[in-house]
């Protein structure tokens, strides 16, 4: 998974978003792993880093969520991403937990 920063500068276009299955154990290790370091970090600059990672992640997913959910609309015939909003919809409880747990930080 590669995740960049947000730059009003950068653009892409639509076409050349790569979609990504989010593998829901490893966010959640990951999540975990991440707030964990947060508690643990002894200044606010260590806590400044690791929420810009939190940030990532976040991000990441929601592009990600929202790209099946283009396509998806795009073309409801399309079995593939049919089947992607499928597990999109059943992991958006799951997803929605760990964001409000990040956000509590």
């Amino acid at each position: 998974m590669e995740l960049f920063k947000y730059s009003p500068y950068y653009t892409m276009n639509f076409n050349d978003y790569k979609y990504e299955r989010i593998d829901i154990d490893a966010v959640k290790k990951q999540f975990e792993e991440l707030i964990d370091s947060f508690r643990k970090a002894d200044n606010a600059e260590k806590q400044y880093e690791i929420m810009d990672k939190v940030i990532n992640l976040r991000n990441h997913i929601d592009t990600m969520t929202t790209l099946v959910s283009i396509r998806h609309s795009i073309n409801t015939a399309d079995d593939f991403y049919d089947r992607k909003m499928t597990t999109v919809m059943k992991s958006a409880l799951y997803f929605t937990d760990l964001q409000l747990i990040s956000m509590k930080l």
